[in-house]
């Protein structure tokens, strides 16, 4: 606890959260711990991100789209059954969501289409195959500064905001003589781009692998200091 305390003193909640979530994830693959998880090193935050970012980016899907993906797809039903052996009554779970009507009827008409079409699994796996066999190839391929998105994990790189709809910044302004080297652009969202850094509410200087946020109003002392994922004030 006093560790989690610690680190806590010196996160944002962003940062904080985005910790003891990558801990809550390591556990339910690993298996729960006999001892108190211990805050994530810096090294496993960034391995973390780097995962996420190849499953964001469309990396890994690419491989789930090659023939022995596929196959290992189609497998994925029986190896559940198989898995669940043992542990009592699998029974059924009823998942309720609202639609569009017309959402609803296509989906029913797609349903009846596999049905009398023979292809293997089930109806489910099969909506989510095609889904990415569909959109997987258009996955990381975005524009330009697709590699600087990814890099930033496709989330605005503020330490107090979580939003992904984000646009590429230069921490040294071009007008400034900032160029486009990866050091000086940063993945922001469109609020804390406009409404953040050109509208006098934060400020980012260099570099990109450890930004120095400073947020607050322009021409006054900032209310908080970040450098990196540290919070110094």
């Amino acid at each position: 606890m006093e560790a989690w305390l610690e680190r806590a003193s010196k996160r944002t909640y962003k940062h904080l959260r985005e910790e003891v979530e990558l801990v809550e994830t390591q556990q339910r693959v690993e298996g729960p711990r006999a001892e108190a998880a211990l805050p994530p090193s810096d090294e496993e935050v960034a391995a973390f991100f780097e995962l996420e970012s190849a499953m964001l980016s469309g990396e890994m899907v690419q491989e789930a789209l090659t023939e022995r993906g596929v196959r290992m797809c189609q497998q994925l039903p029986s190896l559940a059954g198989k898995r669940a052996e043992g542990d009592g009554p699998r029974g059924r779970r009823e998942v309720r969501f609202r639609v569009p009507e017309d959402v609803f009827v296509q989906f029913r008409m797609a349903e009846v289409a596999f049905g009398g079409s023979g292809l293997p699994g089930e109806f489910l796996s099969f909506i989510c195959r095609t889904f990415w066999w569909v959109w997987g190839p258009t996955l990381g391929v975005s524009d330009k500064w697709e590699v600087i998105y990814r890099r930033d994990g496709y989330r605005c790189a503020s330490p107090v905001c979580r939003r992904r709809d984000v646009t590429l910044h230069h921490l040294m302004y071009r007008s400034a003589g900032g160029g486009d080297e990866g050091e000086n652009v940063l993945s922001v969202c469109a609020w804390c781009h406009l409404e953040g850094e050109h509208g006098g509410r934060l400020k980012v200087r260099p570099v990109a692998s450890k930004p120095r946020w400073e947020l607050g109003r322009r021409g006054r002392a900032p209310v908080m200091v970040v450098e990196g994922r540290e919070r110094l004030g």
